[in-house]
């Protein structure tokens, strides 16, 4: 427990130093009878093109549930217009093409979250 609030700290602390950081939320399931090695391929793939060629470009973390039904992309950005950008340039690569092939679009919401304002200041 001591090490899951000193974790807590540690991340708000992140957020303070980096106030402008965009967080990418990106919920969704994959299509039926996509394969999930290929798809993590896909997804170490598209990782690397976003390290070296997408600016703005933080880090990233892909999760899923336990029996990897539900799955979850957190890309964090530099700023809102770094996000925005890649959001443009991203379709056009084959990378992106090929982890969002096997993705159910009717069953996907995206969000970019960022810290919460309180009484004018960043939180």
């Amino acid at each position: 427990m001591e090490q899951m609030l000193k974790q807590g700290t540690d991340q708000q602390t992140e957020i303070n130093n980096n106030p402008d950081e965009v967080l990418e939320l990106v919920m969704f399931r994959l299509k039926d009878g996509s394969n999930r090695v290929q798809f993590i391929r896909a997804a170490e793939e598209l990782e690397q093109l976003l390290i070296h060629q997408v600016p703005g470009f933080v880090r990233r973390s892909l999760l899923c549930t336990e029996d990897e039904i539900s799955w979850t992309d957190l890309i964090s950005w530099k700023d809102m217009q770094s996000a925005l950008s890649a959001l443009k340039q991203l379709p056009t690569t084959l990378e992106f093409r090929n982890f969002v092939s096997m993705i159910d679009p009717n069953d996907m919401v995206m969000r970019h979250l960022m810290p919460a304002e309180k009484g004018g200041t960043k939180a």
